[in-house]
């Protein structure tokens, strides 16, 4: 229901965690999203106070591993955990899959704008760390120089 209100309201992307009932939850998600013609991006970790509260170990591996077989390709995971970010490429990469990540808790929640990209992420989501800098303009451009580099000497080693 939520995938056809988005739909008619010209929604081309949907965010979710589909977390319930097994695997049919996020099947069932990622039908509906592909039959609306919107795209599925799945959250595979957060890390703010109570986010993993009610997931079982390895619930993030799981989701990541059904969701590329799914043919899902766009994906949430904390800047701030960059080995996790490390781990959800590797496993796209074993399994031939390409794998978009983007990457909220920067700043604020530790993560590095370019240790978050040099790990896995391709777009980072940045909103404290930009709008409560004493100068966000010279922030975001510290921030993209720093991103830049980071994807630079990622782009050297994946070769």
């Amino acid at each position: 229901m939520q995938i056809e209100i988005a739909a008619e309201a010209g929604v081309d992307a949907f965010i979710a965690g589909p977390q319930g009932s097994g695997s049919v939850t996020l099947e069932t998600f990622v039908k509906s999203c592909n039959e609306h013609g919107i795209t599925p991006i799945i959250v595979l970790e957060m890390t703010h106070p109570g986010a993993n509260d009610f997931l079982t170990e390895n619930a993030s591996e799981r989701i990541l591993e059904i969701s590329l077989d799914l043919g899902v390709e766009n994906f949430v995971a904390p800047a701030n955990k960059p080995e996790r970010l490390r781990l959800f490429k590797n496993t796209a990469r074993e399994k031939k899959k390409h794998l978009t990540i983007f990457s909220p808790g920067v700043g604020p929640q530790g993560g590095g704008p370019d240790s978050a990209v040099f790990a896995g992420a391709d777009f980072i989501i940045a909103g404290r760390s930009i709008y409560q800098a004493e100068n966000p303009k010279e922030k975001i451009i510290s921030m993209f120089t720093s991103i830049k580099n980071a994807y630079e000497k990622r782009k050297r080693l994946e070769k």
